[in-house]
């Protein structure tokens, strides 16, 4: 039966066990549900694996959106401080012009 290939009905996500490295494949909907729950699984040689507790995909989302909102509020005042050095620089041009 090695290297035998058999048609899936669902996708897949493919993991790597942390201890003997071998990629497994899990559902989908299983993936999501162990990310949640923080519950232990196995890959196929039994070695225990867990995900770590960390933020959800919605609080990543959160994250990434307040990171990028920071950097669109940073870039907007780079912009206006830009505006106003130029500004400074024109009316020096002028002062220096009219001598």
């Amino acid at each position: 039966m090695s290297g035998e290939r058999y048609p899936v009905a669902e996708e897949l996500i493919v993991l790597r066990c942390v201890k003997c490295h071998i990629q497994f494949g899990i559902p989908v909907a299983a993936y999501h549900a162990l990310k949640r729950s923080s519950d232990r699984f196995c890959c196929p040689f039994e070695h225990g694996q867990s995900f770590a507790p960390g933020e959800t995909d919605e609080e990543k989302i959160a994250r990434l959106e307040k990171r990028i909102e920071d950097r669109d509020e940073s870039i907007a005042m780079l912009r206006r401080r830009i505006a106003a050095r130029d500004g400074v620089i024109t009316k020096l041009r002028k002062r220096i012009g009219d001598g």
